[in-house]
């Protein structure tokens, strides 16, 4: 740290920069703020923000309002021994379940309570977190940590600054926005806002419900599924019969098992499913489908013309399937998988000697794979020198498929599992250890394969 010199500064010891340590915020004793850059006396441990330094130049203020008569000396030492080091003005507007000072305010209608989400009445503001909290409301901290029956392996802590950065802000039951008040598992990431936590928690379980035979049970995660009782997406925390695969919303677990409407003269009764058939709502006059939607990509790698040629994303011009016959010489290779074109059949361009394999023409541009948890992605590569993340090896030109953690090479990207290797009379499945190596893992537990 360097020293510095501060002019007219009441303050006796040596006062030094203090940088961003550690990558920590640290807080200003004169404002109560967190930092990054500021002055410190390394004597006394007292630390300002550059914006307060000007406090240390003041020696003395009078004519202070809260005490007539007298002037008033800054200290930055503390409390002399002698005094109560409380303040005499907001000794009394501190609260023991939250950090901040605290103000006694009348709520107006533009004032919302964190935990009932109303306002009027009176209660507690504290301006610097810009919390509010009926007088009425204040019992919740008495509750600042509970064991909640859908997640019972650990207690949840009373949060009122908001859900962590490291976690989702909405609540893992009914996936609403648990805003500043929410009850959270830091092992587990789980949330719960008010609602579920305290207020209307969900029943764990529910029995002898009209839309399923079986007991169903809360699945407390943020999912996504289709609901098997009205056949739309649902994205958190289903009913779900382990027994029966069925799965519905929380709100269709209480579907009624009969009901009248008035577009009908009978009463219309619940049946699931329809069973095969063409079905019309009766409502809406709207075709029933009960197969599942399924997100339909276009995964092609190449459009066809109308004259029988190909356009590929690889390249600008078209294509046309050669199958001749005939053997390419060795030094024409594919543009990508970067090999030899030898004799097999390939596309060849009508403008330039750009070639393709067949079979890399027909390479889908997004694929699944256990070299990555999200889906890879067919880009081509423009480089000279790229290597790959799995075998190691460097490969250039050509195409290779992208991830979130790696780019991977047509060869290592072509694996499947379980991979047979004739080396070894059992399937070899994959394994990744902390090497430059990727190992093929069999089902022995003690072959291992290195890929070079």
């Amino acid at each position: 740290m360097k020293t510095i010199n501060i002019e007219a500064t009441n303050h006796k010891h040596n006062l030094y920069r203090d940088g961003h340590r550690h990558g920590l915020e640290l807080e200003c004793d004169a404002c109560n703020q967190t930092y990054h850059d500021g002055i410190c006396c390394r004597e006394c441990k007292f630390t300002v923000h550059e914006q307060c330094a000007f406090l240390l130049g003041i020696r003395e203020t009078s004519k202070h309002p809260s005490h007539d008569g007298h002037c008033v000396e800054l200290l930055t030492k503390g409390a002399p021994d002698h005094t109560d080091p409380t303040c005499h003005i907001c000794a009394d507007l501190n609260v023991p379940w939250h950090h901040h000072l605290v103000l006694m305010v009348g709520f107006g209608k533009a004032m919302i309570c964190n935990f009932c989400r109303s306002g009027y009445d009176d209660g507690y503001f504290f301006p610097r977190c810009r919390l509010m909290v009926h007088e009425s409301c204040v019992f919740i901290f008495d509750s600042p940590e509970i064991t909640h029956p859908c997640h019972v392996r650990h207690p949840l802590k009373l949060l009122t600054d908001g859900a962590p950065g490291y976690t989702d802000p909405e609540c893992h039951l009914c996936g609403s926005n648990t805003r500043s008040f929410l009850y959270h598992c830091k092992i587990c990431k789980f949330s719960l806002d008010m609602d579920c936590a305290i207020r209307d928690p969900p029943p764990v379980s529910l029995s002898s419900m009209k839309v399923h035979e079986h007991t169903l049970t809360l699945m407390p995660r943020l999912i996504s599924f289709f609901c098997d009782a009205c056949g739309t997406r649902g994205d958190c925390a289903p009913y779900v019969c382990f027994q029966c695969n069925f799965v519905v919303h929380q709100k269709c677990a209480h579907l009624p098992g009969i009901i009248h409407i008035n577009r009908h003269d009978h009463r219309v009764s619940y049946t699931h499913p329809l069973g095969p058939g063409e079905w019309t709502c009766g409502v809406c006059w709207e075709e029933i489908n009960w197969s599942l939607p399924e997100e339909i990509e276009d995964i092609k790698p190449f459009k066809v013309n109308e004259d029988g040629t190909i356009t590929h994303f690889a390249h600008e011009h078209n294509m046309r399937l050669n199958k001749d016959g005939f053997t390419l010489e060795e030094s024409i290779l594919c543009g990508a998988c970067v090999r030899p074109i030898s004799c097999n059949t390939f596309y060849n361009c009508s403008v330039c000697d750009f070639v393709l394999h067949e079979t890399c023409v027909n390479l889908p541009k997004k694929k699944h794979h256990f070299l990555n948890v999200t889906p890879l992605f067919l880009s081509p590569n423009e480089s000279a020198t790229t290597k790959c993340n799995a075998c190691m090896q460097y490969f250039c030109r050509g195409t290779m498929y992208v991830g979130d953690v790696g780019i991977f090479d047509l060869l290592c990207s072509s694996i499947k599992e379980p991979f047979n290797h004739g080396c070894h009379p059992h399937p070899l499945l994959y394994r990744h250890v902390l090497m430059a190596y990727i190992i093929l893992r069999s089902a022995c537990f003690d072959y291992f394969i290195a890929q070079s």
